[in-house]
């Protein structure tokens, strides 16, 4: 059996889905099966993720919609025998049900197994739709409250699916709390920062005085350079030491650094709890707010709200909680490490390979 994974690449989709099923691919090539990708969008961008892993993959036009993929598709020659694993919930998916549907449909009078990672609250497709899947994966904290259309032969649910890079899983460990006010922070807010979030977290940096702080911040692949730009004067003008780290191979090893981390609230809060690092979410917008909302309910991080509503005051009085009180970056510590571990890869794989016993 081969097992096929169709997910999409783009700046607005970003590299996550892409990220997360290689570390599902890996971890089904540790087993000696074949798998294969085929991917929409950039180009350049699926083949310096793949071919670095040795995945074989195929490249489709981004024009094809959900209507003709299924005809594209076919035209690859894919043995009968394949298990199709979908993660493409996102807003040109649930602005396409109708054919989305349709498209499924086809997949599994043709193939033998389909698979679909899905999304959370308003970008659940099974929430909408009742496809004829073989696997339903919604890995998040909260998932377990979803009300889904799917009668899918299997439904994984919850954090304890969560998948992780690989190289990430070394640090998923319990941490120490030593220092008793905190200096060593870290700025994430993904792949491209659209909203500013980190000019404003550095901004907030300057009103916090009667300590001396070590940042590093992400500069993520698609930052704009003027953006870049705007950054490094702060920099200059800045009362603390700022460093920037441009495309960090692994996230996790920034995390340990820090004694907290202040990130967007996008899947970078799965990474910074299971490390035990205590940490300052911020949303980029109502949506992402409205996500997060389960996750607070494990208390590794404190949620500020929507980025455009808070002041940098409020940023920087949440940095100087987390700077004195070390019971409190203690117990986000624990409360992380308590929620999510690292067996999310191997269970998922687990399934996708026992479905084949049924």
């Amino acid at each position: 059996m081969i097992y096929i994974f169709r997910v999409d690449i783009g700046y607005k989709t970003g590299i996550g889905h892409v990220k997360r099923c290689i570390a599902i691919a890996k971890e089904i090539k540790k087993r000696d099966l074949d798998v294969l990708f085929i991917v929409k969008g950039l180009n350049n961008k699926v083949s310096s993720l793949l071919s670095p892993e040795r995945i074989s993959y195929f490249i489709m036009p981004s024009e094809v919609n959900y209507k003709d993929e299924f005809k594209y598709i076919s035209e690859f020659k894919i043995e009968n025998n394949a298990h199709f694993i979908l993660d493409v919930s996102y807003s040109k998916t649930l602005n396409d049900l109708n054919n989305f549907e349709l498209y499924i449909k086809e997949l599994k009078d043709n193939y033998k197994y389909v698979s679909l990672i899905d999304g959370f609250l308003n970008s659940c497709v099974t929430s909408f739709l009742d496809l004829p899947i073989d696997i339903l994966l919604i890995p998040y904290v909260g998932a377990e409250d979803s009300i889904l259309k799917t009668k899918a032969k299997r439904i994984l649910l919850g954090e304890n699916y969560f998948i992780f890079d690989p190289d990430d899983i070394p640090n998923i460990k319990s941490r120490e709390i030593h220092n008793e006010n905190a200096n060593k922070v870290l700025i994430t807010a993904g792949g491209s920062d659209p909203n500013g979030l980190t000019i404003k977290v550095i901004e907030a940096t300057n009103f916090i005085e009667d300590n001396h702080l070590v940042l590093k911040c992400v500069i993520g692949p698609e930052f704009d350079q003027e953006y870049v730009k705007e950054i490094m004067s702060l920099i200059r003008n800045s009362k603390h030491e700022i460093i920037l780290i441009k495309r960090p191979k692994m996230l996790s090893d920034l995390m340990t650094w820090s004694d907290f981390t202040v990130s967007a609230s996008g899947l970078t809060k799965y990474l910074l709890a299971a490390t035990g690092t205590p940490s300052i979410l911020i949303s980029i917008d109502k949506e992402h707010a409205d996500i997060n909302s389960s996750f607070d309910q494990i208390n590794s991080s404190n949620h500020l709200g929507i980025l455009n509503e808070i002041s940098t005051d409020k940023i920087a009085q949440e940095i100087k909680n987390l700077i004195i009180f070390k019971s409190r970056r203690a117990a986000m510590s624990k409360a992380g490490n308590n929620a999510i571990n690292a067996n999310g890869n191997t269970k998922v794989v687990d399934e996708l390979i026992n479905i084949n016993m049924d």
